[in-house]
């Protein structure tokens, strides 16, 4: 009698694992989808989506990076306390419990959120991240942008990493396809909401945020005009740094676009310029094709936040300013008498 053996083989359905994208912005959101293909192109995709009138509905996307697994959303205009934002961020953690990555950009909101929700599942977060090795190991600046340290996630570790990425660094390849989505559509709920939105112990007052000035967001921005204390009055910085930014408009290697306007600390803290436009340590980081400085001279923390863009110009009448050592190209003049020159100059081109 012939006798068969028979090996049965377990085949074991493994799910997909997911990666968290809070989106704030949607010019940026692209950049988000990019960094999660990075970190694991494998993982579904779940955005949070933070929702406002401020933001437009339209968001341009990867082709390939357009599709996600779930859709939460939280409204941006009743909801307003990174408290109550991160209690919603939360639930949704919960909800899901395959999560390897919660993303964040590097914005204001997103800097409030992700140390709080990182505190609440007690992990250690990673911000600033400039770099991916592999889906563990990153490069972020510190000490001012002067050093680079090198972060490693242990592999044994089965915690959610809570990481937040400079998005200038992760650009769409050239290559790559896109898609103008005209609106996300919200798919799923946030589990008990309502219990989310307990009073917190700080309270919206008001967002005292410039009207919109049909310029590109200052952190994707493709040229940046900053201005300093050389500009010497607020009048004075909004004409200068306006005719500027909007001489290139007609520039067709940088779209065809106004440049958007940045400040410094000081400038802001003088009255001359809106808190958000403060690029810095404690402003914004820019990574722009072109970087305009006039009457800057270059703290080390302004510095800190423009330092890698690619081409830096410095209209200074100061000779050996900070400034100077990190510019490509430095004009040793009184800005307010060379920017109305350069401005008609780069519009006549």
């Amino acid at each position: 009698m012939l006798r068969l053996n028979s090996k049965f083989i377990n085949i074991k359905s493994y799910r997909l694992a997911s990666n968290i994208i809070f989106n704030e912005n949607n010019s940026t959101l692209k950049n988000l989808l990019k960094v999660s293909t990075l970190l694991k192109e494998n993982n579904d995709v779940i955005l949070v989506n933070y929702k406002s009138n401020d933001q437009p509905s339209s968001v341009e996307l990867a082709t390939k990076a357009s599709k996600f697994s779930k859709v939460y959303e939280i409204n941006g205009d009743s909801i307003k306390e990174p408290e109550r934002v991160t209690s919603l961020l939360s639930a949704v953690l919960k909800d899901n419990s395959d999560v390897e990555n919660v993303i964040f950009n590097t914005q204001t909101l997103s800097k409030n959120i992700f140390p709080r929700l990182a505190a609440q599942i007690d992990v250690q977060p990673t911000n600033d991240i400039v770099k991916i090795i592999d889906e563990n190991t990153f490069i972020k600046p510190t000490y001012a942008g002067n050093l680079l340290a090198k972060v490693e996630y242990k592999q044994a570790a089965s915690k959610t990493k809570i990481l937040s990425f400079r998005t200038s660094n992760f650009p769409l390849d050239d290559a790559e396809e896109t898609v103008l989505l005209n609106n996300i559509e919200k798919t799923n709920d946030i589990p008990n909401e309502n219990l989310c939105l307990d009073t917190p112990h700080n309270k919206f007052v008001e967002n005292n945020i410039p009207d919109s000035t049909g310029r590109p967001d200052l952190t994707t921005a493709k040229v940046v005009v900053t201005g300093g204390r050389g500009l010497q009055n607020k009048d004075n910085f909004e004409k200068m740094t306006s005719l500027l930014a909007d001489s290139f408009a007609s520039i067709k290697k940088y779209g065809n676009q106004k440049a958007s306007i940045g400040a410094t600390r000081a400038v802001v803290d003088a009255g001359y310029a809106n808190n958000s436009l403060q690029i810095g340590q404690t402003g914004k980081i820019v990574q722009p094709d072109l970087y305009i400085a006039c009457g800057v001279s270059g703290a080390i923390q302004h510095l800190a936040g423009m330092k890698n863009s690619k081409i830096i110009v410095n209209i200074n009448k100061e000779e050996g300013a900070p400034l100077e050592q990190i510019s490509d190209y430095t004009l040793i003049a009184d800005a307010n008498e060379a920017i109305p020159q350069l401005a008609k100059k780069i519009s006549d081109l």
